[in-house]
Parts: structure tokens; C-alpha cells; sequence
């Protein structure tokens, strides 16, 4: 499958500012303040990642303590065509060893909210941190045959849960940037 991709840091200030979508084949899923958490949302659950910075980085801070998430919700671009999506999560940890397992779950409506059938997929990835500290490291989640449509409002929830025996990374790890990949109409 062919994918095309942009570098989302050189659009990601505008994205963010500007609430928008660019019209390549990668969807911007970061500041990662346009991620959000649900005391944020005012839910009173504490539990989910720290949205915070790292020197002039905005990261979410997954602690080695409990499942932590990070939610957001974007519409798919109108050149999206069926197929894969690839969701790609920028991470870094003080650990020189052993793997982080990252997982997401999604769900999509239809653009005009009709009542139209709502798609729900999930998918996960193991990383195995670089021997470096704080290198970052490059997650892959592939939804395969995602049953979404050009248009489509899709809420993501991206997770770790370190309790899981395939995380055995025994740190607290940051992620730094996120977007989805996609096959774009020709």
C-alpha cells in the first residue's frame, strides 16, 4: 500500500492554530493540547495521561502506573480513500530497554450525523525502546480495512496499559507528536 505523508511539524502550528485539516495525506493529531484528557473535560477522571511540556514541547506523559489515555476527535480528510489507516505516535522514555505497547481504539460517524452506520476498530503496537535514552522511537498502529469514510468524524482514544505483560518498559514514557497516514484518492 502506497501511503502518503507530510512532515507535521513544519504544518503543525498552523493546524493547531487554524482548528484545520491539510489537504495531504497525513492528518496532524498533535500539539498534543488538541489531545485531551477527561479531567480536561471537566469529567473528574484523574487517571489519564499528563498533557504537559517537555522544554518547548507539548508531550502526554504516560506513567508506569495504570492505563493511561488521550483522546481526540477529527474529521477524515475528503481524499481519504478506503483502506488502511496508520496511526504513527513519536514517543520517547529514559529507558535504554524492553517494550512500551500503545493502543487505540476509535469510532466514526458519518459526516452528517445521520444515523448512518458507526464504525468501531481498535489495533495496538510493541516497541522496543532504542538503547538510547530519550531518542525518539516511531510507533506503527495499522487499522486494517478501517471501515471509515471520506468526511467521517472519527474519535480516537490512544492508551497504555503498563500492567499488560507485552509492556514491560517499567518507565514513564512521553509522546511527543501523532498523526494518521492514509491513502489519498489519485
Amino acid at each position: 500500500m502506497d501511503y502518503k505523508s507530510v512532515d507535521t511539524a513544519c504544518l503543525l502550528g498552523y493546524l493547531i492554530q487554524n482548528n484545520c485539516i491539510h489537504a495531504n495525506a497525513a492528518i496532524a493529531m498533535s500539539k498534543l493540547g488538541t489531545w485531551t484528557n477527561r479531567k480536561d473535560l471537566g469529567l473528574g477522571d484523574y487517571s489519564d495521561a499528563t498533557i504537559g511540556l517537555d522544554g518547548v514541547f507539548p508531550t502526554a506523559l504516560f506513567h508506569d502506573a495504570g492505563t493511561k489515555s488521550i483522546y481526540k476527535s477529527l474529521p477524515l480528510p475528503k481524499d481519504y480513500d478506503s483502506g488502511d489507516l496508520k496511526a504513527v505516535i513519536v514517543w520517547k522514555t529514559a529507558a535504554i530497554v524492553n517494550d512500551a505497547k500503545f493502543q487505540l481504539s476509535g469510532r466514526s460517524s458519518p459526516a452528517d450525523g445521520s444515523a448512518g452506520t458507526a464504525s468501531e476498530f481498535t489495533g495496538n503496537v510493541v516497541t522496543t525502546a532504542h538503547g538510547v535514552a530519550n531518542r525518539y522511537i516511531k510507533s506503527e498502529i495499522t487499522i486494517l480495512e478501517a471501515n471509515v469514510a471520506a468526511g467521517d468524524q472519527v474519535g480516537l482514544r490512544l492508551y497504555r496499559d503498563p500492567a499488560d505483560a507485552a509492556d514491560d518498559l517499567a518507565t514513564d514514557l512521553y509522546v511527543l507528536n501523532t498523526y494518521l497516514e492514509y491513502t489519498a484518492r489519485g
